[in-house]
């Protein structure tokens, strides 16, 4: 729906699309098969090298905390530090994060890596208590959960990390028009209402506002 309301915006470009996993389409981006890619990506020093990064996000996703129901003391990062995480993959923007926080604290947290971790185990993992906790974004917690109906809950929203359009870096121009296009956008309150439409929260809130609605983003 955002690449909808682009095209109305920027008639003097028409989108064709492609579906694929995220690292192949990293590599096709970088190769030039394709000039663009939309598909959840975290800004990490990593792919900054590689890539042009959107200016303006188009939403944010929400990393959080799913911890079990009897969980209190787990709401923020400075809480993981001697907890047990469930494992996952070391390419994602996730452990860029909790990298990221042991390289600016003395109190690391202890992280476990596998190529590719189901995160319908690692939910469950929590909810018997093998794991005290499991980092993953909100809507990919919804998904689960949904399913599973696992016993836990989200023990804090940690961060709004800005979702980008990744370009290949020979397209400037498309970069700067997509990016003016997106202000003008979240400006007529368009980004808030597809926000509000599909995950029942405007993601452009601050954070403190979010935590404060966390119960209401637990599947009922």
């Amino acid at each position: 729906d955002y690449l909808k309301l682009l095209e109305k915006k920027l008639p003097q470009y028409k989108f064709t699309y492609e579906v694929g996993e995220e690292e192949s389409n990293l590599v096709g981006i970088g190769a030039g098969k394709f000039d663009m890619g939309i598909n959840w990506f975290f800004k990490t020093p990593e792919r900054e090298k590689q890539f042009l990064y959107q200016d303006v996000p188009y939403s944010y996703a929400l990393p959080m905390l799913a911890v079990h129901k009897d969980t209190n003391d787990i709401q923020k990062l400075s809480d993981l530090p001697g907890k047990t995480l469930t494992p996952m993959a070391p390419s994602g923007g996730l452990y860029s994060i909790l990298s990221q926080y042991n390289k600016q604290h003395s109190q690391k947290i202890d992280i476990n890596t596998i190529q590719e971790p189901s995160n319908g185990d690692s939910l469950k993992s929590v909810s018997n208590q093998r794991r005290d906790v499991m980092f993953l974004n909100w809507n990919t917690y919804h998904a689960i959960q949904s399913e599973i109906n696992a016993d836990v809950k989200i023990g804090g929203i940690v961060k709004k990390e800005p979702l980008h359009i990744v370009y290949n870096k020979k397209q400037q121009r498309l970069h700067d028009d997509i990016d003016k296009a997106t202000i003008e956008l979240k400006k007529e309150g368009k980004l808030q209402q597809l926000s509000r439409k599909y995950f029942d929260i405007n993601v452009f809130d601050n954070l403190t506002d979010i935590n404060e609605q966390k119960n209401n983003l637990e599947v009922q």
